[in-house]
């Protein structure tokens, strides 16, 4: 795995900031502060 990691850093890169985006999005969707 850790070779993984390091061949394409850039796919962990991007899953981890879809899931911050997701948390973030929902979280501003239901205090309605942005939509």
């Amino acid at each position: 795995t850790n070779i993984e990691q390091k061949g394409k850093p850039s796919k962990w890169i991007t899953l981890n900031a879809l899931r911050v985006l997701k948390n973030f999005y929902s979280q501003t969707r239901e205090k309605n502060i942005w939509i």
